[in-house]
C-alpha cells in the first residue's frame, strides 16, 4: 500500500482547508535538521514533542501546525494512525512541496520518535537569516552536503515568508509564496527586486561557489527540483537506520 497515493492524500486534505505548506516544510527541515551536542546526535526523531525544541528561535509559530500533525496521527487515515510522528513530519513536508507544484520526493518510513527529553534536541541546523557563506559551508559540509545541496536546500524559501516580530510584518522572498518554483533565485539575482533578501541569501551571491549554482537554479528549474528533492531525502534520512521504502505491504491490517 502506498503513502504516495493514501498518506499524502491526508495531507493534501488539510492543505487544500488550511495552506500551511511553508510551516509544514519549516518542520519537517527543522526536526530533521536537529541536533542534541551532549549525545552527539542528530536526524528526525520528533523532536518537536518536546517543549525545548518548539522554543528555539528557528521554531518560532510553528506550535500550531505541529498540532495538526499530531492530530493526524490520531484522527488521519489507517496509514497515518500506524506512521511515526517522525514519519509524518518529514512526509508532510514533501507533500506540501507537491502540493505547491514542485517536484514528488520519495520518502522512506521507519523513523523511532524519541520519548525521552533527554534525547530531544537543543539545538536546529534550519538555516537562519543572518548566517554568512562561511557559517553555511561548515553547518552543511559537516553533514556532507556538497555546494549543490547546500544552495539547493535554501530553495524552501521559495515558500511561505520571514516573520519581523519587530514590525510586526510578514515578508516574502519570491512573487508567489504559495508556488514552489525556482524564483527564490531570480529575486536574490535581481538587484532590483523587491522581495526579501536577507545576509544569508546575499552570502549565496557574493560567495563565488554557492553562486554558480544560484545561476544554475535561476536558469534551470528542473536541476533545482532534482537537487532539492536529493537535499530533502538526505537530511530527512540523517541519523536513521533501516528505513523502508514508500510500500507499505508489511504492515498489518
Amino acid at each position: 500500500m502506498n503513502i504516495r497515493s493514501i498518506g499524502r492524500k491526508a495531507f493534501f486534505d488539510i492543505y487544500f482547508s488550511s495552506p500551511i505548506m511553508p510551516q509544514m516544510l519549516r518542520i519537517a527541515m527543522s526536526d530533521a535538521l536537529s541536533f542534541n551536542p551532549a549525545i552527539e546526535s542528530s536526524g528526525p526523531r520528533a523532536h518537536f514533542n518536546f517543549s525545548k525544541f518548539r522554543k528555539l528561535k528557528q521554531n518560532s509559530g510553528l506550535n500550531k501546525t505541529f498540532k495538526v500533525i499530531k492530530d493526524l496521527k490520531t484522527d488521519g487515515n489507517h496509514i497515518t494512525e500506524k506512521l511515526s510522528i517522525s514519519d509524518l513530519i518529514q512526509l508532510g513536508g514533501a507533500a506540501a512541496v507537491e502540493y505547491c507544484g514542485g517536484p514528488y520526493i520519495d520518502i522512506k518510513v521507519g523513523r523511532v520518535d524519541i520519548e525521552d527529553e533527554h534525547y530531544a534536541a537543543d539545538e536546529t541546523n534550519f538555516p537562519h537569516p543572518e548566517m554568512d557563506a562561511s557559517e553555511i559551508r561548515a553547518k552543511y559540509q559537516a553533514l556532507g552536503f556538497s555546494d549543490d545541496l547546500v544552495v539547493a536546500l535554501f530553495g524552501y524559501r521559495t515558500l511561505g515568508f520571514l516573520c519581523n516580530k519587530d514590525s510586526n510584518k510578514e515578508e516574502r522572498w519570491t512573487r508567489n509564496p504559495w508556488n514552489f518554483d525556482n524564483n527564490y533565485y531570480e529575486e536574490i539575482l535581481d538587484r532590483n527586486s523587491p522581495y526579501l533578501k536577507t545576509p544569508s541569501d546575499i552570502a549565496l551571491i557574493k560567495d563565488d561557489q554557492f553562486r554558480q549554482w544560484v545561476e544554475s537554479y535561476a536558469q534551470n528549474e528542473k536541476l533545482f527540483f532534482d537537487n532539492f528533492s536529493s537535499a530533502y531525502q538526505k537530511i530527512s534520512e540523517l541519523g536513521c537506520k533501516n528505513l523502508l521504502e514508500e510500500n507499505l505491504s508489511y504492515l498489518k491490517y
